[in-house]
């Protein structure tokens, strides 16, 4: 008898737990993710994130008429993707790209260029992966941006019509929802006119003060044109889909090794051994004849610069860039785990240590074109991509030593030319090359002026030119005034008429390198006119500058 009521405790007791579970309507599809939101906090915050967005490009980036619109945005846009991320897991890199967005910025505010602006959108797809908690890698990177707009259509359709499988009483809730936010905010509207409108005295008030606003919106009004919707739309898509968080970048923190416990030798093994003793003999022979002809010896008038420090310089980085390629190649897979690899590894020290010889030549190469007649744009570029590629040999070597996948190495040689990319971007190249160009020019040497007449100087490599107006060089002092002057008269092609002295611009168009420019021409007008006298022609002037210095071209 105890035994049937424990029996029936028993039954008791499981019929209870199975009424305790949910039960689910039949034919109900769910769907397969949840929402990047859990809350109502969480949807009004993306809401108001979404159109902050959509207004912040459109004022900094539709309607800007200059760089510094995208400096704006690269500032603001980020703190308002962060804002709208309650789950945010900030890391380093969202330091660094934050950094970079700064440095970016005012280098837009100073003197801007459109690889600048490049640069800019790159490391903010950047800053949004590293919100994540993730490593914004070069190709997730741009990933995101073909996927951002896909990403974005799913994320405005959960917030205006819902998830794509739900209950049928779930819109009408979310409707509801929103209607509970809307309906007080007209009701409110409503009344406080009405209120304001019972007033004379305090209508009068508010209607002068939004009288600006109502009128800079009614300008605004009449030169809106339909490609501006389309511009609102794709960037409410854009900025949704970088507000999801379920981008798959693979993380590489267990890519530490590809070697197994298992040795056993390669076949590879004798190759590369020969391969590198081989190629340890030609570099030896080769850095030999290097350093006897091009360190040691002066250089005869009618020397060919251009093809032993130009041309040859780039063979010379492609020599190290193919170096970079042999050892990353060798020393991955089975070699790994072949025990003669240690030996096959101080091979490769003694080759890395010919090839760091190699990249000092490519440097000196680079060096003697520069003492030759100056610094350019290319110059500097040349020495930012021979520190790439030094840059990724290092990486090489490091990946040797700690035995890291291929894989780490890739990631890694595209951050450091993604690095050199925005660096360039930041540096300002013109007043650094100018500035080394004026002190060798006021030093004697004055085969630097022809990078001042044969290539494109922009406004802060204008700001450098001031000391050349009291060069001892008649021709280069009158050329240098007539450059200045034609340049205040908004003659000088390089400049657009946005960036031309007492044009008033958009605020979008403020160049701080140019209004520094503007005060020092009037500091030095009296001077230039000095110079150039009543009788010449500034052009003329600026013609016989650019005919004298193209002997040193």
């Amino acid at each position: 008898m105890a035994d049937e009521v424990d029996v029936a405790k028993q039954m008791q007791e499981v019929d209870a737990q199975v009424q305790q579970i949910p039960t689910e309507p039949m034919n109900v599809e769910h769907p397969v993710q949840k929402p990047f939101w859990t809350s109502r906090a969480a949807m009004c915050r993306t809401f108001v994130a979404l159109t902050a967005m959509v207004i912040l490009s459109d004022l900094t980036i539709y309607r800007a008429e200059g760089f510094a619109g995208a400096a704006v945005f690269l500032i603001l846009g980020p703190v308002v993707l962060f804002a709208a991320r309650p789950w945010t897991r900030a890391n380093q890199a969202t330091f660094v790209c934050g950094f970079f967005l700064l440095c970016l910025a005012a280098r837009l505010v100073w003197c801007g260029s459109e690889l600048a602006v490049m640069c800019g959108a790159g490391v903010f797809l950047a800053f949004s992966i590293s919100l994540n908690g993730q490593k914004p890698f070069v190709a997730q990177t741009l990933g995101l941006l073909g996927l951002s707009i896909p990403y974005g259509v799913e994320v405005v359709g959960y917030f205006f019509i819902g998830p794509r499988s739900v209950v049928t009483q779930e819109p009408s809730v979310r409707k509801a929802s929103l209607l509970s936010v809307i309906v007080p905010m007209i009701a409110v509207g409503a009344f406080g006119l009405i209120f304001v409108s019972a007033n004379p005295d305090l209508l009068n008030f508010i209607s002068e003060s939004i009288k600006p606003w109502v009128d800079s919106f009614w300008k605004w009004l009449t030169t809106f044109q339909f490609t501006e919707i389309l511009f609102w739309c794709g960037t409410l898509l854009l900025a949704a889909g970088l507000l999801h968080p379920l981008l798959p970048i693979r993380d590489d923190n267990d890519s530490v090794t590809e070697a197994t416990n298992q040795s056993a030798e390669s076949t590879l093994y004798a190759i590369c051994r020969n391969t590198l003793v081989t190629l340890i003999g030609l570099f030896v022979l080769y850095l030999v004849f290097e350093f006897r002809t091009l360190w040691l010896r002066e250089f005869p008038e009618g020397f060919y610069y251009a093809g032993y420090a130009h041309q040859g310089a780039a063979w010379l980085t492609a020599a190290l860039a193919l170096s970079t390629l042999i050892l990353s190649l060798m020393f991955r897979g089975a070699m790994l785990n072949d025990p003669r690899e240690a030996r096959l590894r101080k091979l490769a020290w003694a080759w890395s240590a010919l090839n760091l010889l190699l990249a000092a030549s490519v440097f000196n190469r680079l060096l003697i074109y520069i003492d030759f007649n100056g610094m350019t744009r290319m110059r500097t570029v040349g020495l930012f991509g021979t520190s790439t590629v030094v840059a990724g040999f290092l990486l090489t070597l490091w990946k040797i030593r700690t035995r890291k996948r291929f894989l780490w190495l890739v990631r890694r040689d595209l951050w450091a030319l993604a690095v050199a990319v925005v660096v360039y971007a930041i540096t300002p190249v013109d007043w650094l090359i100018h500035t080394y160009n004026v002190r060798q020019i006021m030093s004697g040497d004055l085969a630097p002026a022809v990078q001042i007449t044969e290539h494109p100087v922009s406004s802060e490599g204008l700001l450098t030119l001031e000391p050349l107006l009291e060069c001892e060089d008649p021709i280069i002092r009158k050329g240098i005034a007539a450059m200045l002057t034609l340049y205040e008269q908004g003659l000088l092609s390089e400049r657009t008429d946005s960036n031309r002295k007492n044009v008033p611009a958009h605020w979008t168009a403020h160049q701080w390198s140019v209004e520094r420019l503007n005060h020092q021409l009037d500091q030095t007008a009296d001077r230039r006119t000095e110079i150039i006298g009543t009788d010449d022609n500034p052009a003329t002037l600026l013609d016989e500058f650019q005919t004298y210095a193209y002997q040193w071209y």
